[in-house]
């Protein structure tokens, strides 16, 4: 998660934490594998939902977190690997979903045109998308 929102706090402030209100989520686990599919992290910055599974004995991981930048703009990412290697990537057919989903949100947000939440979404997809 810290590595996740890395990218995002960077992008929406620069510093170096999130304060979030809560984090819930439940989850099963039968033969060494978690399962989780309602994770909400409530947080007035990057508030994002998750899920997926987590193998306890192959100490592997293949979950996806959806921060939602300033209100405007969901971006999925994927987590992926072993835990001693994790791979971070955002999902780009997910993004264009969101984008195709409302537009005129998106761009204006990508455009700044939102104030902060405007410039904290564009600087984000600059960051995720290296451009």
């Amino acid at each position: 998660m810290k590595n996740t929102t890395s990218a995002l706090t960077s992008a929406v402030g620069g510093n170096n934490k999130t304060d979030f209100g809560s984090l819930t989520g439940t989850y099963t686990i039968a033969n060494g594998i978690l399962k989780n599919n309602d994770l909400k992290l409530t947080s007035p910055e990057v508030p994002m939902s998750g899920a997926g599974t987590v193998d306890l004995p192959q100490r592997t991981v293949n979950y996806r977190v959806t921060p939602n930048v300033a209100g405007l703009l969901a971006v999925p990412v994927d987590i992926t690997g072993p835990w001693d290697n994790l791979s971070y990537r955002p999902d780009l057919a997910g993004i264009a979903k969101g984008l195709a989903q409302d537009p005129g949100k998106a761009l204006d947000a990508l455009k700044g045109g939102g104030g902060s939440a405007g410039s904290a979404a564009g600087g984000l997809l600059k960051g995720l998308l290296g451009k």
